[in-house]
């Protein structure tokens, strides 16, 4: 094997092991998001039973359905404006922008 198909397998063995890492590191930050801004009403498995659902003016969504719902495509886009709401005088279904309520 010669100097340059070995610094190949460098940089290739290096850049696996970053997106392996970032991927882990990607997941690992939303699920801690989801836990401490979104967990306490919909619950912890998402399906809208969490400590604080039974407080609120509107029923909490089921958030495992949301793909199901959706053609069995998760609408990255839908649910990022119903978190942040759209910009507009509408508040939706969080009542009010502050999150989590």
């Amino acid at each position: 094997m010669n100097k340059q198909s070995i610094c190949r397998c460098v940089v290739v063995s290096m850049l696996s092991i970053t997106a392996a890492s970032w991927a882990q590191n990607s997941v690992g930050l939303g699920l801690a998001n989801f836990k401490d801004n979104c967990a306490s009403c919909h619950g912890a498995s998402s399906a809208g039973d969490g400590p604080k659902h039974s407080f609120l003016l509107k029923p909490v969504s089921n958030l495992t359905w949301i793909d199901q719902h959706h053609g069995g495509k998760f609408p990255h886009e839908l649910v990022w404006e119903v978190i942040d709401g759209p910009w507009s005088e509408h508040s939706g279904p969080h009542v009010t922008r502050e999150l989590p309520a």
